[in-house]
């Protein structure tokens, strides 16, 4: 530092060592992660178009810390595509989720530690086919905090709240991990707004009145028998007009499986290009 103040060639950026690096990830990583694919890129319009272009431009990130930048405009690709922000008010709570898409309803619900950035990926691939919509649930990301007597129950009703208040429901509703509980308790207590775990209790007991075996429409199902008989016992039998439309509901399911399995990779890739394994 005195060599710099006497000489005035400054101290080079290496030299910081690795404490200011990752100072400084940890302060620009708010701003990348909220405001530069939803507001500062598009500001630029000739690198926002350049960024839309096909093939897509190649980005350099440098001195921006840890490669948030890049990152987050990988992460964020749909809302560069023209997904939309919005909020929507429940419960007391302001509820955040991005939109995309025209189609069948498709809702993404993240798990634990996360919030709806995390589904970009599934935003863009799929937004041809359906109408896709990512929530921040409450308490995550750009939604309001929760009182400390919110529950799974609460999650699960603020969840229903979202689709009636876009008027999207019968819905196909996609949980990962921690999501995958608010899905099951979203059926437990709103029914009416799921349509996949319908079809799939619902094509069960079709089977089972041809005489099928449970193993055997397990299989068929792809779930394990633990989880088909949790089902019967948490939401019991379905009535014939719970399910419209099956057998277009099953082409879109496995149309879905298909495309979410694909786009998962493209998560396991960020997160390793944010590990440094690259």
């Amino acid at each position: 530092m005195l060599n710099a103040f006497r000489t005035g060639d400054g101290v080079p950026y290496a030299d910081y060592g690795p404490d200011l690096h990752e100072g400084q990830a940890r302060f620009t990583r708010p701003m990348f992660d909220s405001l530069l694919a939803s507001e500062w890129l598009k500001a630029v319009p000739e690198v926002h178009e350049r960024l839309l272009a096909d093939p897509p431009a190649r980005v350099a990130d440098v001195a921006c810390g840890e490669g948030r930048s890049t990152l987050a405009i990988a992460r964020d690709r749909a809302l560069l595509l023209g997904a939309t922000l919005e909020v929507v008010r429940t419960n007391g709570l302001e509820v955040a989720y991005e939109r995309v898409g025209e189609g069948p309803p498709l809702l993404l619900v993240h798990g634990a530690a996360a919030d709806g950035r995390l589904w970009q990926p599934q935003l863009a691939a799929l937004s041809d086919e359906f109408t896709v919509v990512a929530w921040d649930e409450p308490g995550a990301g750009r939604s309001s905090d929760v009182p400390g007597d919110f529950g799974l129950v609460d999650y699960a009703n603020c969840r229903a709240a979202l689709i009636e208040a876009l008027a999207l429901g019968p819905a196909h509703v996609a949980g990962l991990s921690w999501g995958g509980t608010v899905v099951q308790e979203l059926y437990r207590h709103h029914r009416e707004l799921v349509a996949t775990l319908i079809r799939k209790l619902r094509e069960a007991d079709r089977m089972l009145a041809e005489g099928k075996a449970v193993g055997e429409v397990c299989r068929h199902l792809e779930v394990s028998e633990p989880t088909y008989h949790r089902w019967r016992t948490q939401f019991g039998g379905m009535k014939a007009d719970d399910v419209k439309r099956l057998k277009e509901l099953e082409r879109e399911n496995a149309r879905l499986k298909r495309i979410v399995a694909d786009q998962a990779l493209n998560i396991d890739a960020l997160e390793e290009v944010a590990r440094g394994y690259w």
